[in-house]
């Protein structure tokens, strides 16, 4: 949970579509392995009461914090522009709007996508 979202800040403005995993195009991505948290030795915590579980350095939060896709929020990269071959993605006051006076229904902006903001739907 966020207090940003809850107070309808700006990362409120997310979909609350949930994306699924093979959406995402991890190409723009860096692969970072996950932290695992220092554990105590199992010998040496039977002995005390110390914790089982150490806590991790702001640092290293930060870095598993950074691992995160933020799948389904638009960040502006732009990729979308700059990939439409039909320059059809207009930046607004309001952010980026399809111009469907130009769009071919390609699909190269949804493909590249990073986040899977995008989607592609047949029309009733």
């Amino acid at each position: 949970l966020s207090m940003e979202i809850y107070l309808l800040g700006e990362r409120s403005k997310r979909s609350s579509r949930m994306v699924d995993n093979t959406k995402i195009n991890r190409d723009y991505f860096e692969n970072l392995p996950r932290l695992s948290p220092p554990v105590e030795a199992p010998a040496k915590a039977a002995t005390s009461f110390g914790e089982m579980e150490k806590g991790v350095a702001l640092e290293e939060a930060a870095r598993e914090a950074g691992r995160c896709y933020q799948c389904g929020y638009c960040n502006d990269c732009d990729t979308c522009r700059i990939f439409c071959p039909e320059v059809a993605i207009q930046l607004t006051d309001n952010g980026r709007e399809i111009d469907l006076d130009y769009c071919k229904g390609c699909g190269v902006c949804s493909v590249e996508c990073p986040r899977g903001v995008i989607i592609m739907e047949e029309e009733a």
